[in-house]
């Protein structure tokens, strides 16, 4: 992603008056068929009317970098594994490490002001595991999580689970520091750093996971 630009198009930000032609520098095209067509074939176009959109366009890049102070994206390697047992086949959405019994997955992420949009890939991480009624664990590579996840205080966002053909409605709980992740359906036991259902739903012989879906915290305030 290029750099965020440092400049910004100020023009005709004052308004000034032509001692010639008495006119303002600055003229609204208001109910003016420019407004729906834009300009003509070989029109020149009005200077007043161009310095009108030129200043209006400063104006809003100017508020929504002044809004939107700290936009930030980027991919982390995530890793989904069973804390007892492996996995024995991925699922879709999973890119590797089987052979260790974890799966790992890019999971895309954007930081807006203090908002966190975390991305789980359209087609869904899971695969099956060969031990029933256990916990999965969630976690980045390498064990670090970027430095924009800073939220100061624990927050839930709504996630959405899957065992074979069902969806579970469940929870993420944002810990702080934050390094650990603590994921749960309708019903399950509450641990810290997995996600945990009760027993009628991890088994063996289905896709054990979460679908796709977009995560999103506030670090600050609840944002289910």
């Amino acid at each position: 992603m290029p750099d965020k630009p440092t400049t910004l198009p100020k023009f005709a930000d004052e308004d000034k008056v032509d001692a010639t032609s008495g006119q303002n520098n600055v003229v609204e095209p208001e109910n003016d068929p420019h407004q729906r067509f834009g300009w003509d074939f070989k029109e020149q176009p009005p200077r007043n009317f161009f310095n009108w959109l030129h200043r209006w366009t400063y104006r809003w890049i100017q508020w929504l970098n002044t809004s939107f102070t700290r936009v930030h994206s980027d991919t982390k390697s995530m890793i989904l594994t069973p804390l007892v047992g492996n996995f024995t086949s991925k699922g879709t959405g999973s890119a590797g490490a089987l052979a260790s019994g974890d799966l790992i997955f890019d999971m895309k992420w954007m930081v807006i002001n203090d908002i966190i949009f975390m991305i789980i890939p359209p087609q869904g991480v899971y695969g099956q595991i060969d031990t029933a009624n256990q916990s999965l664990a969630l976690s980045p590579v390498g064990g670090s999580f970027p430095s924009d996840w800073n939220w100061t205080i624990t927050r839930t966002a709504s996630i959405i689970t899957k065992e074979g053909n069902f969806y579970a409605p469940g929870a993420i709980d944002f810990y702080v520091p934050p390094t650990s992740w603590r994921i749960v359906t309708s019903g399950a036991v509450l641990n810290p750093n997995k996600i945990s259902a009760d027993s009628n739903k991890w088994g063996t012989g289905s896709d054990v996971g979460l679908i796709g879906q977009v995560i999103t915290m506030h670090r600050s305030n609840s944002v289910s």
